[in-house]
């Protein structure tokens, strides 16, 4: 079996050619490529007891996390090209992809939910941003690796690029709304649990301006949610 740290660099390397910019996803080369495939079956016999530290847990269930949906997501449009155009819209796709497809991991299954949950455990809704469920509103997959050593930095850079972007949130300052990701909706009581209001989480997140003008008018703005886009986030050829 190939070392973790040769299977890490060569993960990489494919989605730094393979990911752009905006976290679109060039599925047709990763799966002609097979190194998103190999990792899912490394997972299978991989010892989750030789996770110590929080941050090798958290960096470890985001990168299952976010391979396994690649690796999930070629296989479905292996066997029906439309996914492409359709991704996880209908509800049941969404309960297929996220709850009837089961992943082994050292030796144990998980639905990407069950996942999700053990990501949700560590208390750190900033969770949310680093794990990529290939759809098109929600956060860009990171082209890279999530590391243990600099995980802190690099899921700040996570929240603070979603959230800066349209859509993570858009301030109307006109109406006192601001229109947030939905999220920030069904997933509301992580963020208040660490930060008393979703308001308050994302104040930090927030470009100069915008964040002066949530503090100046904090009584008076509405939080509202924006419709959530379950398309397919792939890279569209010639692009």
């Amino acid at each position: 079996m190939v070392e973790a740290s040769v299977l890490e660099r060569r993960l990489n390397s494919v989605l730094s050619s393979n990911v752009d910019s905006e976290g679109k996803v060039d599925y047709s080369s990763l799966k002609a490529d097979g190194t998103i495939e190999e990792f899912a079956s490394w997972l299978e016999t991989f010892d989750r007891k030789s996770l110590e530290t929080a941050n090798e847990k958290i960096a470890f269930w985001i990168n299952a996390y976010n391979m396994l949906v690649i690796n999930n997501t070629v296989k479905r449009l292996q066997k029906d090209p439309k996914y492409a155009e359709t991704g996880n819209r209908s509800r049941s796709q969404r309960l297929t992809f996220f709850y009837r497809t089961k992943h082994k991991i050292g030796g144990r299954k998980y639905n990407l939910s069950q996942i999700e949950k053990v990501l949700r455990s560590a208390f750190d809704p900033r969770v949310h941003f680093a794990i990529c469920c290939a759809s098109l509103s929600g956060p860009a997959l990171r082209n890279q690796l999530y590391t243990t050593e600099n995980l802190d930095s690099e899921l700040d850079d996570a929240a603070k690029s979603f959230i800066r972007s349209r859509k993570g949130s858009r301030l109307d300052r006109e109406e006192r709304i601001i229109y947030l990701s939905a999220i920030f909706k069904w997933f509301r009581k992580d963020f208040e649990k660490t930060s008393g209001s979703i308001s308050r989480f994302i104040e930090k997140y927030l470009k100069k301006e915008d964040k002066n003008f949530m503090k100046a008018n904090l009584s008076k703005i509405r939080v509202d949610f924006l419709p959530y886009d379950w398309g397919l986030n792939t890279k569209k050829i010639g692009k």
